[in-house]
């Protein structure tokens, strides 16, 4: 994640994104190895020092990559799940979108999401309609896998 990540910081500045867009660190979030209050507060933090308008957060669980999209001024979380697990925590919507195939993509679809966000320049509206172009991407993403 971190050489994407790299990429994607790349791509926020080129499209002038800086104030947009923010990611939060996946090893302070995660359960394994995290306080409940240290994620907590390290989230806190990151978003009241920083003040942007849309976190990336990519999130792993149980061995499987997830992506949480925190929207702290319109109060909106979206989770991004390529198995289709409901959220082990509180969001208001849950993304409908392709479901992976086999056992190792979930890496995959959340760099993705986090490219085509970025890219689009998606800041609200997280319906299926609005992230068409995810959808889109991911029938790309199979026709090369199902080769």
């Amino acid at each position: 994640m971190t050489l994407n990540g790299s990429y994607l910081n790349q791509k926020i500045e080129e499209h002038g994104y800086d104030d947009l867009y923010g990611f939060l660190e996946p090893q302070s979030i995660q359960k394994s190895g995290n306080k409940k209050e240290e994620a907590i507060n390290y989230i806190n933090d990151r978003i009241k020092n920083s003040q942007k308008q849309i976190y990336l957060a990519p999130y792993i669980d149980q061995n499987h990559w997830q992506l949480l999209v925190l929207c702290p001024m319109s109060n909106v979380v979206v989770w991004f799940c390529s198995l289709h697990h409901k959220p082990t925590i509180h969001v208001k919507h849950l993304v409908k979108s392709y479901k992976q195939q086999g056992h190792y993509e979930c890496g995959y679809y959340v760099m993705n999401w986090m490219s085509e966000i970025i890219e689009g320049g998606v800041t609200n509206g997280w319906s299926e309609v609005h992230l068409k172009i995810l959808l889109i991407s991911f029938n790309a993403f199979y026709d090369v896998t199902n080769i």
